[in-house]
């Protein structure tokens, strides 16, 4: 670990890495165009209102299941900052056909379910937008109960490409190491 923390086990999944108050979720994020990204989709845990709540028709009442789902992750996140009271959320977003980077961090949050109306899209998944922007914050699947986030890059993120590396010699490689032919037993 990079800030000499523990690695946590956490049943949760919003806090994998911890040193002292202050707990990390690592997430890794798949994207075409890094440096250019502004959102980033963050699946963050499955959160069942049919588990949690009893809820045996989640697609009855889209606003009920919506706050459901968020109730479910407020308690997740009340539930890591009583151990750890700093939460935070660290992110990489990679192109690695590219060797292209983009990574900041950003406080993990509780949400308030009264800011955000729910509706169901064309996959019949659940959609929470933001009563006062509109901007599209979260995706809930009633199959599999998936709960994704989306987040505004945060303004601090730092943008990098790492240089692919001249290939290697084989043969520079082994004498370097100073390979010999009794390092290997051929069996007939």
């Amino acid at each position: 670990m990079s800030v000499n923390g523990v690695h946590l086990n956490s049943p949760l999944g919003i806090a994998d890495i911890a040193l002292g108050s202050t707990a990390w979720s690592a997430k890794t994020v798949k994207s075409n165009n890094p440096r250019r990204a502004d959102r980033v989709r963050l699946i963050s845990g499955r959160n069942s209102p049919v588990f949690s709540f009893g809820n045996d028709d989640p697609l009855a009442d889209l606003q009920e299941t919506g706050n459901q789902v968020l109730q479910i992750w407020n308690a997740r996140v009340e539930e890591a900052t009583q151990e750890y009271p700093q939460l935070r959320t660290v992110v990489l977003m990679r192109d690695m056909e590219r060797f292209q980077f983009k990574i900041f961090e950003q406080q993990t949050v509780a949400f308030d379910p009264a800011e955000y109306i729910w509706t169901l899209n064309r996959r019949n998944n659940l959609e929470g937008c933001n009563v006062h922007d509109g901007f599209h914050t979260f995706t809930w699947q009633p199959h599999g109960s998936q709960f994704t986030i989306i987040r505004q890059v945060a303004a601090s993120a730092r943008s990098f490409q790492i240089k692919k590396p001249n290939a290697l010699d084989p043969v520079d490689v082994l004498n370097s190491l100073g390979y010999s032919d009794s390092w290997v037993d051929f069996f007939s």
